[in-house]
């Protein structure tokens, strides 16, 4: 392979999964290896092509002394041989091992992407791109498969992650990045960590890939892309289907959590429904971290349990199942609500707009048409039209307090807000997740349940607000 088909890989793959966009400003992750050093400079190559800026950026771990320096010198020297700005960071990576107990691979990779994505944020870029290659495909394939885990842990490594995280070398070998390299007259640095057999991943690199090719497979590498690629189809089906279910299932987000439908998870193929979960265990809890398939498992055999009120505990978060088939997921850390609780919070929204609202764990969205428009009502959890000049221009979202009183639709006096919780048989403990919205002299929705009388349509309506609920995900 010559540089020219060596480039073209790497364009089509960019251009496949629209890696970049013209304008943006690219930062590179340059350890000095081959890979690396073969990233930065195709993407040099392609700069023009695709209009886009380029930033280079080196971490030092602090773990191997006057190489690691080496290192360093030499990714600013080729930066600034190529007319690039550079930033360069240290850190002791040993120390957080210390620290949090963790391995070292773990720590040196979490350091280094903080590292890296500082860098962007810094310089305002849009991407973020490194220099993982097929070969590191493989290997964490095998890795992770050892590890026992399911479909997503096999297609860890994605061309794109997050938005901006870019792998434009993802089908391209770590010998065709090398041959690259070499085609440029680009050097490159030798890190002796890579043939340290503590590490797993270089026991897969070095004796577990080459048996493979020699004994069972010359062309594994390749091959477990394309399984990748197929794999990494199926879980983005499942994760569109999962996403669905979820917002389908969301009856209530509040600032204790979310208050799922046991019913429709159940309904839905296993598969999706652990998804579902875990993205509300995710939402909730604010990560992944922790949460296993033994941990979901454990929700599923909750939701199936005929018997009443019953409680699962995960790390980070709780799980209830009350008696009316409501799955509650709350988080340890959040503080029980109190009457002076709720009556502090009370939040802006903004219109037309999105506006995200992390103590209750949702974001709405509105939006103004006139009176003949066309609502889009979209994959909204929960969907109203309103009067706008009926309810006036400001709108606000809080939870319940006591004393509050509404106008339900279609009646002509007041209600107390929890008689139609009474009314409604919603559980005691669940009320407070109930968003309402209000626009300062009264409330105009009870999230999930009924509309003021006093801000539905009419045939006077001049204008027409739609307010669309949905889960905030990744709180």
């Amino acid at each position: 392979m010559d540089r020219r088909d060596f480039l073209t890989m790497v364009r089509t793959t960019v251009e496949h999964y629209r890696l970049v966009e013209r304008g943006d400003l690219v930062v590179v992750g340059l350890s000095g290896g081959a890979d690396s050093c073969a990233l930065l400079i195709s993407l040099l190559r392609l700069r023009e092509d695709y209009g886009i800026g380029l930033h280079v950026a080196h971490l030092n771990h602090g773990l191997r002394g006057a190489d690691a320096d080496g290192d360093a010198d030499f990714c600013e020297a080729l930066a600034n041989r190529l007319d690039l700005p550079y930033s360069g960071g240290v850190e002791d990576v040993g120390r957080l091992t210390r620290h949090r107990g963790v391995s070292l691979e773990e720590a040196a990779r979490e350091t280094r992407y903080r590292f890296l994505d500082s860098v962007r944020r810094q310089q305002n870029a849009q991407r973020l791109a490194v220099g993982h290659t097929a070969d590191d495909l493989a290997e964490t394939f095998f890795l992770n498969l050892f590890r026992g885990s399911g479909l997503d842990g096999l297609v860890a490594l994605r061309p794109k992650r997050d938005g901006y995280l870019v792998r434009p070398l993802l089908d391209c070998t770590h010998a065709e990045a090398e041959r690259f390299c070499t085609d440029c007259g680009v050097a490159w640095r030798e890190d002796a960590t890579n043939r340290d057999q503590r590490f797993q991943r270089n026991r897969v690199r070095r004796q577990l890939l080459p048996l493979i090719r020699e004994q069972l497979c010359p062309d594994v590498v390749p091959k477990i892309g394309r399984l990748s690629h197929l794999l990494r189809d199926d879980r983005d089906d499942l994760e569109h289907r999962a996403g669905q279910l979820l917002t389908q299932a969301t009856r209530n987000a509040g600032p204790a959590g979310l208050e799922l439908d046991a019913h429709a998870l159940l309904a839905a193929s296993p598969a999706v429904a652990r998804r579902a979960l875990r993205a509300a265990v995710a939402t909730v809890k604010g990560s992944r971290h922790n949460i296993s398939l033994a941990h979901i498992e454990r929700c599923l055999a909750l939701l199936r349990d005929p018997r009443g009120s019953r409680e699962v505990p995960l790390p980070g978060v709780r799980c209830l199942l009350e008696s009316d088939r409501r799955l509650l997921i709350s988080s340890e850390s959040s503080p029980e609500l109190t009457d002076a609780g709720p009556a502090r919070f009370r939040q802006p929204l903004q219109i037309p707009g999105r506006t995200e609202i992390p103590p209750l764990g949702i974001v709405l969205e509105a939006e103004h048409f006139s009176a003949d428009g066309t609502p889009a009502w979209g994959d909204c959890c929960e969907c109203v039209l309103l009067d706008a000049d009926a309810v006036g221009p400001a709108l606000w979202v809080r939870v319940p307090r006591p004393g509050d009183r509404f106008r339900p639709l279609g009646m002509s006096g007041t209600k107390k807000l929890s008689d139609l919780f009474i009314d409604a048989k919603v559980p005691r403990r669940s009320r407070r997740l109930v968003p309402v919205i209000e626009n300062g002299k009264n409330l105009v929705w009870v999230v999930g349940h009924r509309l003021d009388d006093r801000a539905k349509i009419t045939p006077q309506t001049r204008r027409v607000l739609q307010l669309s609920l949905r889960p905030l995900a990744g709180r």
